[in-house]
């Protein structure tokens, strides 16, 4: 018969006990003033300080007591020793100055290293105390099987800018029925053949992009009565190249990818010159919510950052209304017809037109999810891109072998790719996943707040209800229990030993990998969007690729890891040039 369960003292604030010590001190303070005749204000004065005492013995203090020392929180975890445990702050210091230097996702690295790679740890800010799983049975547990909401006391300012009734953050059942909306449409065919005909007709010069194929950006723009968009992609990468300027791969990635999530949203193409002011404007609205994050009384201590937020987002309700009200128009013209749907306007306006759809009418949400959807579905890409670039800048043995398998795998330069390309290249493939699993777009991966207590699949510990997990995916991705030589780039990792490229690692190494592999995390709240970047990522790879050497501009070392939320090559420029036979 197997003991009961022990029962753990939820993790929560002390309120009853802050009243009750404070009202007790309250209680001494008059009958000292009484008794020794000192004056009523300097009595209150000291009463003052008294309860502040408590008030941060209670909230700074007790928890780590509690949890560390009468072990009333469930298991224990360790703590990096790294002398960075401040009395009160705990790591405040650390996190603050990890986070104003884009280095956040370093600064866990550093942790693990100090606990030793594969063993789950804990810290402390102020008395706050974050579990950090890394262990995949462990972060299986809780992404899986317990699957509680994002924490949204440290996320809430992603719902700034419109409505904190996000896709990101909202829990179930809103977040499944908003999830099953747009699932089928970003996993399936039409998705996929969407990015397809943007690649085809931006980067590939295809004549036929493919069926519904997308015009370049500039007949894109005036069918749609708008000013010129501009020259094609193609046209533009070959004007650098013919003049040999120097360019941040990753800004240019991250405007491509923005004109694709702006396809995928609308089915229309921006300007250059708006992409980028939207680029700019998002990478600031970015800047501004990690900022946020954690700050107690925001409205107080940023006022400026929030007042942006909210300005940013009122911009894109307007501009949403905007693309609304066309669509509509064209409905009633007979030039659109809402199903099939050919991109998720179509499918959020369908929504909100049917009573008790996932939405319940609210365009504000609508509106705050069209915005997510853009901000998780362009640079994460982007990044991606330019990372497995730099990769092969620094393994031009892996670049033969990655062009060798285009060249027989794909048809000649100028015919549209297709899926079915795509998936006869499994070493572009692996070629890809190796430069996630060495810089994975969201290093720091999921924040959770527990609702129920958790017992790990590991080693059986335990973790009560409102305990906060984080589950970075860094300190996973390079950890030598997991991956053998964990910072070399070996896209062999994904291969099976007989293929092209394969060889060098067991069937027991392959199996640690994939599971390890967590770049878009797991279950209910796994990236919806994960088929759509493979599909993205590949494609732009291989028609870029084929068309162009990217040389880098100096060397490996000045490349860095930029964290402020994604993580990007800062510094990363190249020169292009053009392919003889391209």
């Amino acid at each position: 018969m197997k003991p009961p369960a022990p029962q753990l003292v939820p993790l929560r604030p002390l309120p009853t006990a802050i009243v009750a010590v404070t009202a007790i001190t309250a209680a001494t303070v008059t009958a000292v003033a009484s008794v020794t005749g000192t004056s009523t204000p300097a009595a209150w004065a000291v009463l003052a300080a008294a309860a502040a005492t408590v008030a941060a013995a209670a909230t700074l203090v007790w928890p780590r007591v509690a949890t560390d020392v009468l072990g009333l929180h469930g298991t224990v975890f360790p703590a990096p020793a790294d002398g960075g445990d401040l009395p009160l702050l705990g790591r405040l210091l650390q996190v603050l100055a990890a986070t104003a230097d884009h280095a956040l996702a370093q600064r866990f690295m550093a942790w693990q290293r100090h606990v030793g790679f594969g063993i789950n740890f804990q810290f402390y800010v102020f008395g706050s105390r974050t579990v950090v799983l890394v262990d995949p049975a462990d972060v299986r547990a809780v992404v899986v099987r317990a699957d509680p909401p994002r924490d949204q006391q440290m996320l809430r300012h992603f719902g700034t800018p419109i409505s904190a009734d996000l896709l990101f953050l909202i829990p179930d059942p809103h977040h499944a029925a908003a999830r099953r909306l747009m699932h089928p449409f970003l996993s399936g065919a039409p998705t996929a053949d969407g990015v397809l005909r943007v690649v085809n007709a931006e980067l590939g010069r295809c004549a036929d992009a493919g069926a519904g194929a997308v015009a370049p950006v500039a007949a894109a723009a005036a069918a749609a009565g708008e000013a010129a968009a501009g020259p094609s992609w193609a046209d533009r990468l070959d004007a650098l190249a013919a003049a040999g300027t120097a360019v941040d791969l990753d800004e240019l990635m991250t405007e491509f990818t923005l004109g694709v999530m702006h396809q995928l949203l609308f089915s229309s193409s921006p300007s250059a010159e708006e992409t980028t002011a939207t680029a700019t404007r998002l990478h600031r609205l970015i800047t501004h919510i990690t900022a946020l994050s954690g700050l107690p009384l925001p409205n107080v201590v940023s006022p400026t950052k929030m007042a942006a937020a909210r300005a940013t987002g009122d911009e894109f309700v307007a501009y949403a209304a905007k693309m609304e009200a066309r669509r509509r128009a064209e409905y009633a013209a007979g030039t659109a017809a809402p199903t099939p749907p050919r991109d998720m306007l179509d499918i959020f306006l369908a929504d909100l037109d049917q009573p008790g759809g996932a939405y319940e009418g609210d365009r504000r949400r609508v509106a705050a999810d069209l915005l997510f959807y853009l901000m998780a579905g362009y640079d994460t890409t982007a990044h991606s891109i330019a990372w497995t670039v730099h990769a092969l800048c620094d393994n031009p043995d892996v670049e033969a072998r990655l062009l060798a398998e285009l060249e027989s795998a794909l048809p000649p330069p100028g015919t549209p790719l297709t899926s079915t390309h795509l998936a006869a290249l499994p070493y572009t493939d692996a070629v890809w996943k190796e430069s996630l699993r060495l810089f994975p777009p969201a290093p720091l991966g999921s924040i959770r707040r527990l609702t129920a207590d958790l017992r790990l699949p590991s080693d059986g510990s335990l973790i009560p209800a409102g305990t906060t997990i984080q589950l970075p995916v860094l300190p996973v991705h390079r950890s030598p229990t997991a991956y053998p030589s964990p910072d070399a780039f070996d896209p062999s990792r994904w291969l099976p030993p007989t293929a092209p490229g394969g060889g060098g690692h067991s069937a027991a190494d392959q199996r640690a990998a994939r599971a390890h592999f967590m770049v878009f995390s797991w279950g209910p709240r796994a990236c919806p969007g994960q088929n759509m970047a493979a599909v993205e990522a590949k494609a732009v790879l291989a028609t870029l690729l084929r068309r162009f050497r990217l040389e880098r501009v100096g060397k490996s070392a000045d490349v860095v890891l930029d964290n402020s939320l994604t993580l990007r090559p800062a510094g990363f420029r190249v020169t292009l040039h053009r392919r003889e036979a391209a």
